[in-house]
């Protein structure tokens, strides 16, 4: 196989097999393939109705799950034993996909992943966010919104790309140094101002900026995955402004209802504080995810 960089040309014909997967990880969504290029080496090649991806990720290099219909494959053995080479390593391969290949489990190395599992989010329940059980969320909107009267919703325009990259760096100058501040986090910074260097191109983006008295306190970027689910890139904001990161995603959703119904919220990097916020806001499921060794 012949592995290059992704480019937005490829687009249609990359969806057109990222919608056959059983589950729409967001690791190889088009958006973090692309994106990820930048920061993580991430590269592609399409071979026996798949698409391939190597990437570096923690020093080392891995390949992604495979993108397409898992379920068509006769043999998942011959083909890994055709086009991969012995002693790869796949990262962020779903529990659907390794189940398939625990039918030649003798040849495989298994090891779970519990950091990048994806949180998923009902974006109706999350708007509602009625019971006891969103009692947490709902009193931080509401803390957000007595504290700020002033505060404004606007989409992201290439106007206020300079503001947002401005506000990108004063939030990575005022985390450097904390436990938030690993590699992975330097790697999505690079993303982040690539993307946003490259707005009127990304494809199938969605972003929008949490104003209080005129200033930027918190940004966010999804990504349209399919007709029923989004995925959420990035969200950052300022941690003076109590509130501010569920108020955002709370106005953002409210505009997507109703044609998206569910949110990929990705993992939470086995970061303490953030496994248990993301577990407050009462994930309706969570994608596992495994680091697979083909020994060959």
């Amino acid at each position: 196989m012949e592995f290059k960089p992704v480019t937005l040309d490829e687009y249609d014909h990359y969806m057109e097999y990222y919608r056959k997967c059983m589950i729409a990880c967001a690791e190889t969504s088009f958006m973090t393939v692309w994106l990820e290029g930048v920061a993580f080496d991430v590269v592609q090649a399409f071979d026996s109705d798949f698409f391939w991806h190597k990437m570096t990720w923690e020093g080392e290099n891995v390949w992604l799950p495979p993108v397409g219909d898992w379920d068509s494959p006769q043999d998942w053995q011959a083909l890994l034993t055709r086009v991969v080479p012995k002693d790869t390593t796949f990262v962020f391969v779903p529990a659907y996909l390794l189940r398939k290949w625990q039918a030649f489990a003798q040849h495989i190395e298994v090891e779970d992943m519990r950091s990048e599992w994806d949180y998923i989010y009902s974006i109706e329940k999350q708007v509602k966010a009625s019971g006891k059980s969103y009692r947490n969320w709902r009193a931080s909107i509401n803390r957000f919104a007595e504290r700020c009267p002033d505060w404004s919703y606007e989409p992201i325009t290439v106007d206020i790309i300079d503001e947002i990259k401005a506000f990108q760096a004063e939030w990575m100058e005022e985390n450097s140094g904390t436990e938030k501040m690993t590699d992975e986090l330097r790697g999505e910074n690079k993303t982040t101002l690539f993307m946003l260097d490259h707005w009127a191109q990304v494809p199938n983006a969605v972003g929008a900026v949490l104003r209080v008295s005129g200033k930027i306190v918190a940004f966010i970027v999804v990504e349209r995955l399919d007709e029923n689910i989004i995925s959420g890139q990035f969200l950052k904001a300022d941690y003076r402004c109590d509130g501010a990161a569920r108020f955002l995603k709370n106005e953002m959703y409210k505009r997507l209802l109703p044609n998206y119904v569910m949110i990929n919220a990705w993992g939470d990097s086995d970061m303490e504080g953030l496994r248990q916020n993301k577990l407050k806001e009462n994930p309706i499921t969570l994608y596992r995810k495994y680091k697979v060794r083909w020994k060959g």
